[in-house]
């Protein structure tokens, strides 16, 4: 694992042994366990003890990587909240809104990859700041600064941080 810190104060942490799962993560779960574990593993690093912790996803691909990070979590955690924001269009469930936990609060966001960017967007409309966005694949600077710009995340977990 390496970590370390790019302009603006963003803090990078590069984990070689993930890659982006197979899509769509739930037909592939024995092929994507690996990558999906060691994701966890470096999410579980970071965190700090004894905060609730926001795990923040969207989709189905997200949903079961956010449980899997929250089965990590909820003994180093005081509380965990799945967070599942719904894609544009979708309000079943329970409606549009989830209600994360406040008060001493790590937010990060969970997905498999990030291609152009909406997903994340999406999820921060509803979030606001995060300290964390953590995906199994690579990462490209050009995607990343859409989301440093003003500041939103503190820290990306990914395979690698590349042009």
């Amino acid at each position: 694992m390496k970590k370390y810190e790019i302009d603006g104060g963003i803090t990078i942490v590069e984990n070689p042994d993930m890659d982006r799962p197979e899509y769509p993560v739930g037909e592939h779960m024995q092929r994507n366990m690996k990558h999906i574990k060691m994701l966890c593993e470096t999410i579980k690093a970071i965190v700090p003890s004894g905060k609730n912790v926001n795990i923040w996803c969207s989709g189905s691909s997200g949903a079961i990587i956010g449980a899997l990070v929250s089965l990590k979590l909820y003994k180093k955690s005081a509380m965990v909240c799945i967070c599942h924001v719904k894609k544009d269009g979708e309000n079943h469930h329970g409606g549009t809104r989830c209600t994360p936990l406040t008060g001493n609060t790590y937010d990060i966001i969970v997905d498999d990859f990030v291609a152009m960017g909406d997903t994340v967007m999406r999820i921060l409309r509803q979030s606001g700041n995060v300290d964390c966005l953590a995906i199994c694949g690579g990462m490209y600077k050009s995607r990343l600064s859409l989301f440093t710009k003003s500041n939103i995340i503190d820290t990306v977990i990914c395979r690698s941080y590349d042009d």
